[in-house]
């Protein structure tokens, strides 16, 4: 199970960094950047949560 949560981490981080460089990059994939950077800033919260809680 941690497994899962350490690939809900990584995919997390991959989409913050992601989204950031989509954001700094402009143009119409800003709006796509800031939900990507959303969605991998709860991957990465809720992964590391359950690690630590289960």
């Amino acid at each position: 199970m941690i497994f899962c949560f350490d690939v809900l981490v990584v995919f997390g981080c991959w989409l913050l960094v992601g989204g950031w460089w989509l954001v700094v990059d402009g143009w119409w994939l800003v709006v796509v950047g800031w939900w990507l950077m959303v969605v991998g800033w709860w991957l990465l919260v809720g992964g590391c949560g359950l690690m630590v809680g289960g």
